[in-house]
């Protein structure tokens, strides 16, 4: 049986992207020796995106759809398109076309020559706006620091992984929990080789990533990735001790009064300790509560082009167009 390669992109009011995607894969794949397939995950989109998806299966094109029943985030529409998935390699891009499609064949020919599980495409230079560029950097450079396992330098969602890689990322985001892939798969400690590339800006639409799901993104990478943040209450006591003595001595010398010491003393040192403990501790508590309750990172709606055989991957209840 030929090798299959399966291209998963997640979308989400993507309708002017959705045609020029799927062409781009189809123009960069012909000549790779291999059949292929798209996978699409429309992550409740409120635009046409699921209706162009539908149609393009409808028409041949061997388009896999998959739609959600409301947005559940990027991590959680990837995860949908890995379990839609059949290929023996399985690629992950984002649908904007920063992640050039032309790129898949110098990919396949890494994973074909080195027999890597993994192959990351590593960007050289992107063309984003200068915050998001800084802060980018900033979340990566503090979670290599903090992480328990390698974390993937200058790499985002975009990468082709062996199917047994992809099986062990399922398996490792059942729980239900916020998942940050691409720190999973330095989890996961799969072989890698690496290609690069310069990202350019989006052909079209709007980035859906504002600072909110920034900010979102980048706690639940830190979370899942390490346990470091649970150490701040610690360090914060000992910071709130050395501040009490500081002003003990303030207070004894003469320099502060002991009432304005004292309302120093646990007003500053005290109820910030506590209150950024409960904080932190909340936050994994969170976390544990959301795994306890066992519900799927993403409920499927619909689906269009996809075999019966598969649907019974996906979590929730998917029918057939």
């Amino acid at each position: 049986m030929a090798e299959l390669l399966s291209v998963v992109s997640p979308l989400r009011d993507e309708a002017s992207n959705v045609e020029a995607l799927v062409e781009g894969v189809r123009t960069a794949l012909e000549g790779a020796g291999l059949a292929f397939e798209i996978v699409l995950v429309d992550d409740g989109s409120g635009d046409t995106t699921w209706e162009k998806i539908a149609a393009l299966g409808a028409e041949g094109a061997p388009v896999r759809g998959v739609r959600l029943a409301r947005s559940f985030g990027q991590q959680a529409a990837i995860l949908a398109g890995l379990a839609a998935a059949d290929g023996d390699l399985i690629v992950v891009m984002d649908a904007d076309l920063q992640d050039p499609p032309d790129l898949l064949p110098q990919m396949i020919e890494a994973q074909r020559s080195s027999g890597a599980a993994l192959v990351l495409a590593r960007r050289r230079s992107q063309d984003v706006p200068w915050f998001k560029r800084v802060t980018s950097a900033a979340f990566t450079g503090l979670l290599r620091r903090i992480s328990e396992h390698p974390v993937h330098r200058n790499v985002g969602d975009f990468y082709l992984m062996r199917r047994d890689v992809a099986e062990a990322l399922l398996r490792a985001t059942a729980h239900g929990g916020p998942a940050f892939l691409r720190g999973d798969l330095g989890w996961i400690g799969a072989q890698a080789v690496s290609v690069t590339f310069d990202r350019s800006g989006r052909v079209a639409g709007k980035a859906k990533y504002d600072l909110g799901r920034m900010r979102r993104f980048a706690w639940d990478g830190i979370t899942s990735a390490s346990l470091s943040p649970l150490r701040v209450p610690y360090l914060l006591g000992w910071a709130a001790l050395a501040a009490a003595a500081m002003f003990a001595v303030l207070g004894w010398t003469g320099e502060l009064g002991w009432t304005a010491a004292t309302i120093c003393i646990t007003g500053c040192a005290g109820t910030a300790a506590v209150l950024v403990s409960l904080g932190v501790l909340g936050e994994y508590l969170g976390r544990l509560h959301r795994m306890a309750r066992g519900r799927p990172p993403y409920w499927v709606a619909d689906t269009s082009n996809l075999p019966a055989e598969r649907l019974g991957r996906l979590a929730g209840r998917a029918r057939e167009n």
